[in-house]
């Protein structure tokens, strides 16, 4: 009798580890996979054809709000719903989720199938658990006493540097962390997502609308100005935006082409790019270890309100890509950059 494997897929950048363990187990093992929040995982995964036991898309907290009591109870019912829906009376399997910070639906379905099942957290983030700091403000206390309510179980908020980040205690239960391995290049090979580009001067560029983000002055200003500049100089610039944030509408006069969302970053073909660029999202990383073609961040071009947030998105790209990912810091240092690629 084969063993079963459920994968909860609580983000983008976690479908190449989704799609390794498939490769791996696919031939002796049922695998479900459930994707959480994101309906462009579901969309994607879709696409492939895999063959599943189930493929299940769940909207988790995508209409959730602290200050909305309506929503709190129906979020309550929401989460005990989609256990008996899904998971009522699954026993002996593999679960395998990917994060225990922010997500807490996906934590309040995993507490819940610790008894029966052997459950993996798979790190890989590699996020350090050293953090000792707790945010104890009126604020913070009043949403964990309500998720409390939700979920019964007790989060708690960490502080790491100016930002607060829920985090889940899975070493209260029996839920085996692991460090997962590279994923192999033949994994971004077979799923590779073919882009339609001719041009002799392109740039993949990874963009998100950021202006409602509070921590960088005038986003919207800047990218435009970034865009118009590459658009200057006669580059094809093709956007690949955020699957849940999309991108600046306001730069629909500046690039070549869009493509689409659902596609995870690290699946993208490239070969027809000169280089690639984007401002924080951690898509660059791949690209940048992978090394294939020149990959930079463009954060230092930005004005941050507080400087400890700017170190900390650099320090966390670095990290990500084992320092290999470059960043610049003026426009004179991108111009020489792109007449280098010339």
């Amino acid at each position: 009798m084969k063993k079963k494997i459920i994968i909860l897929c609580q983000a983008p950048a976690q479908i190449q580890y989704v799609l390794s363990i498939y490769e791996t187990y696919k031939d002796s093992a049922l695998i479900s996979i459930f994707c959480i929040d994101l309906e462009s995982i579901y969309k994607f995964l879709s696409s492939l054809k895999l063959n599943l036991e189930r493929l299940i898309y769940i909207s988790g907290t995508l209409n959730f709000s602290f200050s909305n009591p309506i929503k709190i109870f129906f979020t309550k019912k929401e989460i005990n719903y989609t256990y008996l829906k899904y998971f009522h009376n699954t026993s002996g399997c593999e679960i395998i989720y990917f994060s225990n910070r922010f997500d807490w639906f996906t934590f309040s379905l995993v507490e819940k199938l610790t008894n029966e099942n052997k459950i993996y957290f798979w790190d890989y983030l590699e996020i350090s658990e050293n953090e000792n700091i707790y945010d104890h403000g009126i604020k913070r206390k009043l949403q964990l006493t309500i998720l409390y309510f939700i979920t019964g179980i007790k989060y708690r908020y960490l502080k790491i540097d100016t930002k607060s980040q829920l985090d889940c205690p899975y070493k209260k239960y029996e839920i085996i962390k692991t460090k997962p391995h590279r994923v192999s290049e033949k994994i971004f090979i077979k799923y590779s997502y073919s882009i339609l580009n001719n041009s002799k001067k392109s740039i993949l560029f990874f963009e998100n609308d950021m202006s409602g983000y509070n921590y960088i002055q005038d986003y919207k200003g800047k990218i435009l100005e970034i865009f118009r500049y590459l658009k200057s100089k006669n580059y094809d610039v093709y956007i690949k935006p955020h699957p849940r944030l999309g991108y600046t509408v306001d730069l629909n006069s500046e690039f070549t082409s869009l493509i689409p969302s659902f596609i995870p970053a690290e699946f993208l073909k490239i070969d027809s790019f000169q280089m690639i660029l984007g401002v924080l999202t951690a898509s660059l990383t791949h690209f940048a270890v992978v090394g294939n073609k020149p990959t930079f961040s463009l954060m230092n071009l930005f004005k941050f309100k507080n400087r400890s947030t700017q170190r900390h998105y650099q320090d966390y790209l670095l990290k990500q890509s084992d320092n290999r990912l470059l960043f610049i810091n003026s426009f004179g240092e991108l111009e020489r950059i792109l007449l280098s690629r010339l």
